[in-house]
């Protein structure tokens, strides 16, 4: 079944991020997308980094992790990765 599911996101992200710019239908396809790798990776019980967990994520989804990067923008990248950046006191 996590194939099937696979192989939809692939085929979904193939379709819809080359117009992602011009077609409000397919940046929702992708920003929805984009939720679900960031689920997918959250769930990963490697005791890694996030951007291990999220590198992982994206090759099973078959997303080039430029493409990803450019369709959140420079900003929402970095926040992906905020997660594993230790926390300095207040």
């Amino acid at each position: 079944m996590a194939e099937i599911e696979e192989m939809k996101i692939r085929v979904l992200w193939a379709e819809h991020y080359p117009s992602w710019k011009q077609s409000p239908e397919s940046r929702a396809v992708c920003l929805a997308i984009s939720g679900v790798v960031k689920e997918q990776a959250a769930q990963l019980t490697a005791h890694v980094d996030w951007s291990v967990k999220l590198s992982v994520t994206l090759t099973s989804y078959h997303i080039p992790k430029d493409q990803f990067a450019e369709f959140l923008g420079d900003g929402a990248w970095a926040q992906l990765f905020e997660a594993d950046r230790p926390r300095k006191g207040p």
